[in-house]
């Protein structure tokens, strides 16, 4: 087993029902028993409380707080974990939050199977709050044997800083794992979420416990198919191309665009090397909250924010085909923008008019920003930022 990924569907909450003897067929088989559960979680949850915020934005998943403005809901919905294939181990019911939750499944797991990579939509906010948990608890030490990635379409909400440091696409040997997987088991269960919501809690129990294991069997019957449609992949005429060929010609590909990138920029493959260690140590070592009333805190905020918005634009209209999804993209950018208008503002206050930074606009048009308090040889953080990405 290689990767695991942790994720909760919030599709799967239930309304309230009348409380009735009757016991699930199936309890503890794939829902995990909630008194078990509530009794982990209220061991831990007092110990490090979740942080629900990365960089401007504001995750539901990380909120430890109790929904107030829906009584109504006996559970806010479902939590399963998944593994690269898409098979369901378990699941249980959550209350409120999925910063808690998780280290319940991941505890199970790691007792029984050997895994290599874990992996969740707000990794970022639930490692760290793993490890304070483990300081209080060393019994659970094993638990951080498993190396965290972030999810890596996820990734794409997070900060720059975030997405460098934990994203799937940068950790060493994940390879092409992309962490999304529980997202088609939930697609899924959504649908069965229609019905088993207004159901008693011990039929909804059995029906799901049927419906995931019912899931598992297609999985398990179709997946020599599917893992060969992987191995073997239909060029455009009838050659067929196996992954180790289009690898060798992904990698041909790649040796290029970096002969490329050497003589554009004009340096070496060390420097080239030594770059994308310097963007890793960005990521790691910025502090998690930036002074802004500090001239040298203005600096990192804009150097940020260009990077952030240059890169949205390139996703806008790389990634993005319809006028739709567009507008979302359009409305972060733009406020993305004023932010940098501000800081740029304020920056200018504390500075001399000689050392000032132009307009938002002006700074943006160009390719490569040259910052005022960058020198002749320093080398912009974006070229470095484009060097890691490649």
């Amino acid at each position: 087993m290689v990767a695991v990924s942790l994720e909760g569907n919030r599709k799967m909450y239930c309304f309230n029902r009348r409380g009735t003897d009757e016991c699930p067929y199936f309890e503890g088989t794939f829902i995990a028993k909630d008194t078990e559960v509530e009794d982990f979680v209220k061991r831990v949850r007092d110990k490090a409380p979740g942080r629900p915020s990365c960089g401007k934005s504001t995750f539901k998943a990380g909120r430890e707080a109790t929904r107030k403005s829906e009584p109504r809901l006996d559970k806010e919905g479902m939590m399963t974990s998944v593994c690269r294939h898409c098979i369901l181990f378990s699941g249980l019911n959550m209350f409120c939050g999925e910063i808690a939750y998780p280290l319940y499944l991941q505890n199970n797991l790691a007792k029984e199977n050997k895994i290599e990579f874990i992996c969740t939509g707000v990794m970022c906010k639930y490692y760290p709050y793993v490890e304070k948990v483990v300081e209080a608890f060393p019994e659970l030490q094993y638990v951080l044997q498993m190396h965290p990635f972030l999810s890596v379409m996820h990734a794409k909400g997070h900060s720059t800083k975030c997405e460098v440091e934990w994203s799937g696409r940068n950790q060493e040997e994940a390879g092409l794992t992309v962490g999304e997987e529980v997202e088609a088991v939930n697609s899924y269960l959504s649908r069965v979420a229609v019905t088993t919501k207004y159901m008693s809690k011990a039929r909804r129990t059995d029906i799901i416990t049927i419906h995931a294991r019912g899931w598992n069997l297609r999985k398990k019957q179709t997946s020599h198919r599917n893992l060969s449609r992987r191995f073997v992949k239909n060029n455009s005429g009838d050659e067929e191309k196996t992954n180790c060929q289009q690898t060798k010609k992904r990698t041909v590909e790649g040796e290029k665009d970096k002969q490329n990138l050497l003589r554009t920029l004009q340096t070496t493959e060390g420097e080239m090397k030594q770059w994308v260690k310097e963007v890793e140590e960005w990521a790691a070592s910025s502090p998690k909250s930036i002074n802004c009333q500090d001239q040298h805190g203005l600096q990192r905020v804009m150097e940020g924010l260009v990077l952030k918005i240059k890169q949205r634009k390139i996703e806008l209209y790389r990634e993005i085909d319809n006028n739709q999804d567009c507008k979302p993209k359009r409305d972060i950018i733009a406020k993305e923008k004023r932010k940098l208008e501000e800081a740029i503002a304020a920056y200018n206050v504390l500075v001399p008019d000689g050392e000032a930074v132009d307009t938002a606009d002006a700074v943006l048009s160009q390719d490569i920003p040259i910052w005022p308090w960058d020198s002749a040889s320093t080398v912009p953080l974006q070229t470095k930022k484009l060097v890691f990405d490649k």
